[in-house]
C-alpha cells in the first residue's frame, strides 16, 4: 500500500521483523467471522463420579485472564470443598505495590541511578513497576548496570528475567519481555548472546557443584 503513495519504494528485504497473531474462537454459528464472540467457554466433563474432572478452556484472550482463571475455579470448587472464597479480582497485579503512578516511579528511578534516559526509565516503569528495585538494587547509576547492550539494556536486567522470568535466549529478552528486538543492532544481539551463554555455563557449574 505504502508504495502506491510514496515514491520511496519498499521490498520485502526492508522488512526488519513481522509477526502474525492467531486467537482460538469458538464457533457459534456466526455468519459473520468478524461477530464471532471473543470471549472463553468452559466446558467441565466427568464421564464417572470418581473419575477427575477434566475442565477444557477454549478461545478467550489475554486481557480477561483474571475473569477466565476465577470462572475456572467456581467450576471446581465442589470438587475441592476445602477452597477458599475467589480474592482476585481487586487484588494488585505484581509490581504495583507501593506504586502511586507511572509518572511518579519514572521521575524516581532517574533520580535514583544516574545516567538512565527517560526512555529507558519509561520502559522500565511500564513493564516492572515496584518491582524494578529487584534489579536496580543499591545501584546509583547507569554504571553499577553491569555491560551495556544498548539501548538501555543491562546486565542486571538481564540477570532479572533469566532468573525470575525465565528468559533462556536473547529473543526471550528483546521479543517476548523487554520489546527492544527492533532496537538493537546484530553486533548487539551477539554480545546479548555471548553473554547469556556465559551466564548459563556460570549457572550450569555453580549447580554441578
Amino acid at each position: 500500500m505504502s508504495n502506491d503513495h510514496f515514491k520511496a519504494q519498499i521490498s520485502q528485504h526492508d522488512i526488519v521483523h513481522s509477526f502474525s497473531g492467531v486467537r482460538p474462537l469458538c464457533d457459534d454459528e456466526s455468519d459473520n467471522p468478524a461477530a464471532i464472540t471473543r470471549d472463553y467457554t468452559l466446558a467441565l466433563s466427568q464421564e464417572h463420579s470418581d473419575d477427575a474432572p477434566l475442565l477444557s478452556v477454549f478461545g478467550g484472550k489475554l486481557t480477561t485472564y483474571r475473569k477466565l482463571a476465577e470462572s475456572a475455579l467456581e467450576q471446581l470448587k465442589k470438587f475441592f470443598p476445602e477452597m477458599g472464597q475467589s480474592w482476585t479480582a481487586k487484588a494488585l497485579l505484581l509490581g504495583a505495590e507501593n506504586l502511586v503512578s507511572v509518572e511518579d516511579l519514572v521521575v524516581e528511578i532517574q533520580a535514583k541511578i544516574k545516567g538512565i534516559d527517560s526512555d529507558t526509565a519509561n520502559r522500565w516503569a511500564h513493564a516492572y513497576g515496584t518491582y524494578v528495585w529487584k534489579f536496580l538494587n543499591y545501584s546509583s547509576s547507569a554504571h553499577e548496570l553491569g555491560q551495556s547492550f544498548g539501548h538501555g539494556l543491562y546486565a542486571q536486567e538481564v540477570d532479572y528475567l533469566v532468573d525470575q522470568e525465565w528468559a533462556m535466549t536473547s529473543q526471550d529478552i528483546l521479543s517476548r519481555r523487554s520489546k527492544l528486538y527492533l532496537e538493537l543492532e546484530q553486533d548487539e544481539v551477539e554480545l546479548l548472546d555471548a553473554y547469556l551463554l556465559e551466564l548459563h555455563e556460570r549457572r550450569l557449574q555453580k549447580d554441578v557443584a
